[in-house]
């Protein structure tokens, strides 16, 4: 479909939804050209509100295809470093938090996790793209290229493309990527060459839909708008999808309370009452800093003879704390109850 033939079937939905008329199909749609000319002959709205609803549903259901540069908020992430934090969870899962697909994330993602692998047994990875975006589709290949030992192909764009190289130091662990509706860009295209060579499992929720090569124009408003003007296309040539990633794994929570796991996953999101008792209250307390155990971590512990609960009062203060509170950030839990139970499975066949 052209651009011609884009901009005419989003109107046209959009003048539907004004007039109040509901097609059952893209094949019950009656032609562009004779609606509108019913509705400018015979319809209330003038032709500039026709013009501005026009616009208005192009750049919301072509979002991640056309975007009005002015509309991009001042808030966004885009200014974010390539990796933004990286940690060791229930001692032996590698997490890495990525701000931006930039400059040498790949380089810093093997860099800790060296040094990760150094204080203990790594036993998987979560890879953490959710509102992160980027247009650095090379870079995006190079971090895949860490956890591929064979060489294979990996993300083309435009006139350029990139492969795996072979290699023996691949990280050759499970991998989960957690990602959102904000999930974009470069950091889209990462997530799906993940999956596609079968490395990880996506959880999260849909993302944007923007892993496309984009070039920048002016209007006669003086308006600037960014449309994507040729496909990213992962492993085979296979075209990354405009409607975005699905997940494997479908976790739906709100924008606000994600941004707020980023900065800190075990956040209580519920506020205690005034009306509860001091007795519930210590209660509820009670259970909220217990370590978060589930049936994965029973049967390891199991099987290598200790309990965490044992353990605790040996670690330093920040560790203590950390496996003391409850993890509220559903998709890093699910992520890690996933890869807690492949450790499992992994060391009952060893």
């Amino acid at each position: 479909m052209n651009s011609l033939q884009c901009f005419r079937a989003v109107t046209l939905g959009i003048l539907l939804s004004i007039s109040g008329a509901h097609a059952a199909s893209t094949n019950d749609v009656p032609k562009f050209d004779e609606l509108l000319k019913l509705l400018r002959e015979h319809g209330s709205l003038s032709p500039a509100e026709l013009d501005r609803a026009a616009a208005t549903g192009l750049l919301s259901s072509l979002h991640g295809q056309v975007v009005l540069v002015t509309n991009v908020s001042a808030n966004s992430l885009t200014n974010l470093a390539p990796l933004v934090r990286s940690t060791n969870y229930d001692n032996g899962f590698a997490y890495f938090r990525v701000g931006q697909v930039k400059s040498d994330l790949s380089e810093q993602i093997a860099k800790k996790f060296k040094e990760l692998s150094s204080a203990g047994k790594i036993k998987g990875v979560v890879l953490d793209l959710r509102f992160a975006g980027g247009d650095d589709y090379a870079v995006a290949a190079a971090v895949a290229d860490l956890f591929l030992s064979e060489e294979q192909p990996l993300l083309s764009w435009g006139t350029a493309s990139a492969k795996a190289t072979a290699k023996t130091n691949a990280i050759n662990l499970p991998v989960t990527v957690l990602v959102n509706k904000q999930t974009s860009g470069a950091a889209e295209a990462l997530a799906a060459v993940l999956r596609e060579t079968q490395v990880a499992l996506l959880i999260g929720s849909q993302t944007e839909g923007s892993a496309s090569i984009f070039d920048e124009f002016s209007l006669p408003s003086g308006q600037r708008v960014r449309v994507a003007v040729a496909q990213v296309k992962v492993g085979k040539d296979k075209p990354a999808s405009a409607d975005g990633l699905k997940p494997d794994i479908e976790v739906d929570v709100k924008p606000e309370d994600e941004k707020a796991f980023l900065d800190d996953p075990y956040k209580p999101l519920a506020k205690v009452t005034p009306s509860t008792t001091s007795t519930n209250a210590t209660a509820s307390l009670a259970r909220t800093n217990q370590p978060r155990l589930n049936e994965a971590e029973l049967v390891r512990q199991h099987r290598e003879g200790f309990n965490l609960r044992d353990q605790v009062a040996d670690k330093p203060s920040k560790e203590m704390e950390d496996a003391m509170r409850s993890m509220n950030d559903i998709a890093l839990m699910r992520a890690l109850d996933l890869l807690k139970g492949l450790a499992v499975v992994q060391q009952t066949r060893h």
